[in-house]
């Protein structure tokens, strides 16, 4: 007997499919192009029933916020004051028995309740009081919503209050809360609204009976700062269960016991954290082992480097793959952010030693590492430097991100490539402010491409050398290189180097050449020839030959 593997959709459901995935185009889009058609679904649904239904499955499936209950609202019943706050005049309305079924029929649909605090309008907290107590609907108001973001506002804490009632039903696994993370009393302030008051806890412990169900957890804070352990967030933490698959905690630093216990849930795949030095130290002697069993992306925000040293050097984590370590560490040197002061530089070894000492990673395949913004340091990169993390055989992508000084030679990059060979990229990008000079290194272009040879997937490259003198034509030709930022590089011959080029990268296209980036953007801004000083004439000059090196490559 014939038996279908799989049954036909029915219009209505293709016609979700496609309205979704026009959905999803325009919020792909900027907000200027969004803007301009953003009416087109609900233009579909009035064109017809056939429209209708799959096209409000759409629309109501994921809200930005709450100001879309407006459009069910009667428009004599509420109000817009000056402050884009949402007011009900009368609220007998929300016990209306004809509104109760309107409102059920499209709140059932929504999944997904966003919150932007940008936002043209928002509900007073007397609006979603009103919402939450008198809309008579059996359970919550949102009943199948699964995501939701929560606004914790120092200047809104009643919106703080009362939001979560409206919004939290039993099938909710993805929180997000965004708040902007005062930690003291000022102005317009309150000793109670500041994060970790009384109001903010309230708030938090609201999300208890959910939080052993969550799968996506995430504080995110409006201004950037890092903030000590907030106990209403640690007493959060440890009703997570198995369940959880994703957490954010960029800004806050957990407790080291609220920490160890996060790291024993066997479902955690992706962790975004701070980690500084404990205000007094850890009770826990030696400290107990981070083990991951199912962390397979980890985002480090380090504040200290001792406190990023000793959490890499407790860290367990099997199925790591990618590794991202962002440093906001304190300025020592009391000094202006003048671009043409010299950068602190600060050496990685330390840090990779520790993070390959215990094979703690052995499945690693990615690194990337950034400075914070707003802070001066950059990264120098010696021979000795990236020689700990070799052992990370599957390594396929190397990136350091505000890279001011590169000392690698030849025997250096054909040691590391070597140990490498599943490389495709391979990133040193220097700082935007950083004062280039050209390139002065041993690394030359010769001992680039025999390093190449050991890296036959390498695609994407930003590294400077000496590309002075034209290497011999020796070697397979490199299949696989498409992009190549070659910084700072001194150049003899241009047309002499894009032959060769030609030759032996044959994927590598003139308009994924990048040379002399920043310098080359300010030449639009000199007028007068005379402005240019002596001394960079010689990178001009260097543009100009490289500019010969695309010609060849565009043919």
């Amino acid at each position: 007997m014939y038996r279908p593997q799989s049954r036909a959709l029915q219009t209505q459901e293709l016609l979700e499919l496609i309205f979704q995935q026009l959905w999803d185009v325009e919020d792909r889009e900027s907000e200027i192009r969004r803007r301009s058609y953003r009416g087109t679904l609900p233009a579909l649904a009035r064109t017809c029933r056939t429209f209708y239904d799959p096209a409000i499955r759409v629309l109501w499936k994921r809200i930005p916020g709450l100001s879309v209950l407006t459009h069910l609202f009667p428009q004599d019943d509420f109000t817009i004051e000056d402050n884009k706050k949402i007011f009900f005049k009368r609220t007998e309305f929300l016990q209306d028995t004809a509104f109760r079924q309107r409102f059920r029929t499209y709140a059932v649909l929504v999944k997904h309740i966003s919150y932007r605090h940008f936002t043209r309008f928002s509900m007073h907290f007397s609006a979603l009081n009103h919402l939450a107590t008198k809309v008579s609907v059996s359970g919550p108001l949102f009943h199948n919503a699964v995501s939701v973001v929560l606004p914790c506002y120092s200047t809104r804490p009643m919106e703080a209050m009362f939001y979560p009632a409206v919004v939290l039903g039993p099938f909710v696994r993805n929180v997000l809360i965004y708040t902007d993370g005062a930690v003291e009393p000022g102005e317009n302030i309150a000793a109670s609204r500041i994060l970790g008051g009384p109001l903010t806890k309230a708030m938090l412990d609201r999300l208890h009976p959910y939080a052993a169900n969550f799968t996506d957890f995430a504080v995110q804070l409006i201004d950037r700062k890092a903030i000590k352990c907030i106990p209403g967030i640690d007493s959060l933490c440890t009703q997570l269960s198995a369940c959880l698959r994703r957490v954010e905690l960029t800004q806050f630093v957990l407790s080291p016991d609220v920490l160890f216990a996060i790291s024993q849930l066997g479902g955690l795949e992706v962790f975004l954290l701070s980690v500084d030095t404990p205000d007094r130290p850890t009770p826990i002697r030696p400290p107990a082992p981070l083990l991951f069993p199912a962390l397979t992306h980890l985002h480090v925000e380090v504040l200290t480097m001792d406190a990023g040293q000793d959490f890499l050097r407790r860290l367990q984590a099997p199925s790591l793959t990618s590794l991202y370590l962002e440093f906001w560490l304190p300025d020592d040197d009391d000094h202006d952010d003048d671009e043409d002061l010299a950068l602190p530089l600060r050496d990685l070894k330390p840090i990779f030693s520790v993070l390959s000492g215990r094979h703690a990673a052995p499945k690693l395949s990615s690194i990337e590492v950034d400075v914070g913004e707003f802070n001066r340091d950059a990264f120098v990169i010696k021979g000795p430097t990236l020689l700990p993390i070799v052992e990370f055989k599957d390594l396929t992508s190397i990136t350091i991100h505000r890279c001011a000084c590169v000392e690698l030679d030849d025997a250096n990059l054909l040691q590391l490539f070597s140990s490498w060979p599943k490389l495709v990229e391979f990133i040193f990008e220097p700082p935007e402010l950083h004062t280039s000079v050209i390139y002065r290194k041993k690394l030359t272009l010769e001992g680039l491409h025999n390093a190449l040879q050991r890296c036959p997937n390498l695609a994407r490259l930003s590294l400077a050398c000496d590309a002075r003198r034209v290497p011999p034509a020796k070697g397979v030709p490199h299949q696989c290189l498409k992009v190549w930022d070659v910084g700072f590089s001194p150049i003899q011959s241009g047309r002499a180097v894009g032959e060769w080029l030609r030759q032996f990268y044959p994927r590598l296209e003139a308009a994924s050449l990048e040379y002399f980036s920043h310098f080359a953007s300010g030449l639009e801004t000199i007028k007068d020839e005379k402005g240019i000083p002596e001394h960079e004439l010689e990178k001009v000059l260097m543009i100009n030959r490289w500019n010969d090196v695309v010609s060849v490559l565009r043919g």
